[in-house]
C-alpha cells in the first residue's frame, strides 16, 4: 500500500526526481531513504535534497529527533548546513528539538536538505544517512531507535556507479 502513496511524477521537493524502488530496508519493511538511488535537487547552487521516508510504522513530532546525520563520500556534513523539508516547511535540523507540535506522519514523504560550500563533482556519490528518534509515548523512556541507510546520489545525470 505505501508504494501506491509514493508519489509517482516529482519527488517531495518540487524539481526533485521521483525515486523507484525501495532501498535498504532499516525498519519495520521501511526504508529511511526513498530508493535505492536518489537524485539531487540542482535547482539552488550547492544545495542538494535527498529524499526521506519515516522507517517505524508510528509517526512522530520532530522534537523526538534527536538527530538527523548526512555522509556524503564519508565525509560528514555539518548540522547547520542541513535542514528537514516536511510538508512544504523548512525545520533546522540544529532546532528540531523545538517543534513538539509539528508531527512527521508515517506516510507523509520528506527530504533532507543539505547546502554545500562547494558543488559535488557529477557522477555518483555514496551517502548514508542516520535518524535518532525517541518513542513520544514513553517520555520518562530515554531509549534512543537509530535507523541508517546508504544509497547513491547521481549528480549531473548518467553516469557509472562507484
Amino acid at each position: 500500500m505505501d508504494a501506491q502513496r509514493r508519489p509517482t511524477g516529482t519527488g517531495p521537493v518540487p524539481g526533485t526526481p521521483a525515486v523507484p524502488g525501495t532501498g535498504p530496508v532499516v525498519g519495520p519493511g521501511r526504508s529511511l531513504f526513498d530508493g535505492e538511488q536518489i537524485g539531487a535537487d540542482e535547482t539552488v547552487s550547492h544545495q542538494y535534497a535527498i529524499p526521506l521516508r519515516l522507517p517505524g510504522y508510528r509517526s512522530l513530532p520532530l522534537s523526538c529527533i534527536d538527530s538527523l546525520t548526512v555522509t556524503i563520500d564519508g565525509d560528514r556534513v555539518t548540522a547547520d548546513r542541513t535542514s528537514l523539508d516536511l510538508n512544504a516547511h523548512r525545520y533546522p535540523t540544529t532546532l528540531l528539538c523545538s517543534f513538539p507540535d509539528v508531527w512527521w506522519f508515517a506516510l507523509d514523504p520528506a527530504a533532507v536538505l543539505v547546502a554545500l560550500d562547494e558543488p559535488l563533482d557529477p557522477g555518483p556519490h555514496t551517502v548514508t544517512g542516520e535518524l535518532v528518534t525517541r518513542d513520544p509515548h514513553r517520555p520518562d523512556e530515554a531509549l534512543p531507535y537509530t535507523y541508517s541507510a546508504t544509497s547513491v546520489l547521481r549528480v549531473g545525470g548518467d553516469a557509472p556507479d562507484p
